[in-house]
């Protein structure tokens, strides 16, 4: 009966899922703020690689095997796969986590407001932006920024 209510009410399980993605920063914030158990290096370095799988996630979002993708879409789709690699490569040869994560501020906005223009404006449809992309990606943005602050 709960199945069946559920998705008749067609609810839309992508808000969820998408929501969902922002625990983990939500549980390491926890952590450093009250329990202090996991090491601030191990916080940090999730936090990395965390938001560029969230990055470049975003950016294959674009892609599309059903329909006939043009070459600008998987390009600009490849783009954010570069810039995961050029930060790994910078984390790896310890740029500091400051500096990393003001990069990573910086090219999640600047995809965001790529997506606004190009992306959501070729499809007329930008509810998904105002309920999804918007709020989520200033989410992620103030938690790498509140992460650089000590509790």
């Amino acid at each position: 009966f709960f199945f069946y209510h559920f998705m008749s009410k067609k609810f839309d399980l992508q808000y969820i899922f998408s929501y969902l993605g922002i625990l983990p920063y939500l549980i390491l914030l926890i952590d450093k703020t009250f329990f202090a158990q996991i090491q601030i290096n191990i916080i940090n370095d999730f936090y990395i690689y965390y938001s560029l799988f969230i990055f470049v996630f975003i950016g294959a979002i674009n892609w599309s095997f059903k329909e006939n993708v043009s070459s600008f879409q998987i390009t600009y789709g490849f783009i954010p796969s570069i810039f995961a690699v050029i930060v790994l490569i910078l984390h790896i040869y310890k740029l500091s986590f400051l500096g990393i994560t003001f990069f990573l501020v910086f090219i999640l906005i600047f995809q965001l407001i790529i997506d606004y223009y190009l992306i959501y404006d070729l499809y007329r449809n930008k509810s998904y932006f105002y309920k999804l992309r918007l709020p989520l990606t200033i989410i992620i943005c103030l938690f790498l920024t509140s992460n650089l602050f000590e509790f």
